[in-house]
């Protein structure tokens, strides 16, 4: 009976060994420090994306950063991809053949949740809506998803984490196409046999790494498993104020540690961006936080906007890029003279009583300095209470804007 009790122990710690080994983390090797790369493919960049990590392609031609920025290495066809390359193909190999636990089938998200394990779709599989990974309060605990077929998500997938959860800690075996639809946010690193595509806003915390396949990005944000974020942007949202005049931004927060504040930046081709004012952050929060901010000078076009985001030791991260088309009502507007001295002409082609027309006056620093309303044809006014300087202007009728500009007081 005492053999055949210590002989239960002894397999049960051999079982229990093995458990461990099967849970352990796959070796990425020099794969490690790579957020997107393929062994054999072209690599495309043709929006503003923002990556933090380095990337690269063993064979194939490589085309970004410009566009988009990279806080990280490019890796050409060198000896560091080369070594990648073979080490993307261990990892691979390794996750292929993971003991499959659990089949989930090929539809997931929807508010699924998903415990510690290795699970399986047997197909080409989809995420639509959200997927929870519950950890369980395990520590390391370890998710492993095997995917025979492409991976595609829709614009409202996305991947929550509780209870000690760590996108470090999940991975994605997908044997086919990967791709990620514009608003979607993944996390996890997804190891891939065929072409990726990232669209749109599409957001990865993780990596995406490639055996064989071509990779295309877009305006997309891509971060490392580990980087700390300081603050969880659930959404950025950027429209036309009811009065078609001016541009109301406005994004929430479901969480941020030690933030510092908001940066808004501007751009009028999606690539150079300025910026255009600031908004403190919270600082600390587990509650939701909504923030606003309004662009009173709106270019007449494509505005495309931004948020970087900083916390307090000066780290920061950008966000998806918005758009706003805005274009002026179209009326015969002529200011003159420019440069100007004691006084400013303004003539219209509207009826004398019908243009019921407003001129408003800023200073560089947003400062506005003259408002007047107008009806007449022809109207002039006096300058004199201005300083010399650069002005910017705004004509509206009816509240709609119909022209803006710039004017100099000599």
């Amino acid at each position: 009976m005492k053999v055949f009790y210590r002989i239960a122990i002894l397999l049960s710690f051999i079982w229990c060994q093995n458990i461990k080994i099967l849970a352990q983390n796959p070796n990425l090797g020099s794969a490690q420090s790579f957020v997107i790369f393929t062994g054999v493919g072209d690599f495309n960049v043709t929006g503003a994306a923002n990556v933090t990590g380095d990337v690269g392609t063993d064979f194939g031609t490589f085309v970004g950063f410009p566009p988009g920025i990279l806080t990280g290495q490019k890796y050409v066809s060198d000896a560091s991809s080369a070594q990648a390359m073979i080490d993307v193909g261990l990892v691979y190999a390794d996750l292929a053949t993971r003991t499959c636990t659990t089949n989930i089938g090929v539809g997931m998200g929807t508010g699924q949740i998903l415990t510690p394990g290795v699970y399986c779709t047997g197909g080409a599989a989809t995420l639509d809506g959200l997927l929870i990974f519950d950890a369980q309060n395990i520590s390391n605990a370890l998710f492993i998803i095997q995917i025979d077929g492409a991976f595609a998500s829709t614009s409202t997938a996305s991947i929550s984490l509780i209870n000690g959860a760590s996108s470090c800690n999940i991975y994605w075996q997908v044997n086919g196409m990967f791709t990620l639809e514009d608003e979607s946010d993944f996390k996890g690193t997804a190891l891939v046999t065929g072409a990726v595509s990232l669209l749109g806003n599409a957001v990865l915390e993780g990596r995406v790494l490639v055996t064989s396949g071509a990779i295309n990005m877009d305006a997309n944000i891509v971060v490392p498993c580990d980087m700390l974020l300081p603050m969880q942007l659930i959404s950025f949202e950027a429209k036309l104020s009811q009065n078609s005049d001016k541009v109301i931004l406005g994004w929430q927060t479901a969480s941020e540690i030690n933030s510092s504040h908001f940066i808004i930046e501007k751009s009028s081709d999606g690539l150079d961006f300025t910026p255009i004012g600031q908004i403190n952050a919270m600082g600390n929060s587990q509650s939701l936080a909504s923030y606003t901010f309004y662009d009173d000078f709106p270019c007449d076009s494509f505005n495309y906007y931004r948020l970087n985001q900083f916390d307090i030791d000066g780290n920061h991260m950008y966000s998806y890029t918005r758009m706003v088309y805005y274009t002026v009502t179209i009326i015969d507007v002529v200011i003159f003279p420019n440069p100007f001295s004691n006084e400013i002409t303004i003539k219209t082609n509207g009826e004398k009583g019908n243009n019921n027309m407003n001129l408003s006056l800023y200073q560089p620093n947003g400062q506005k300095v003259s408002d007047i309303t107008f009806s007449e044809m022809v109207f002039t006014f006096k300058t004199n209470h201005l300083i010399p300087g650069q002005y910017f202007y705004i004509i509206t009728k009816d509240k709609k804007r119909i022209k803006t500009g710039t004017l100099v007081s000599l």
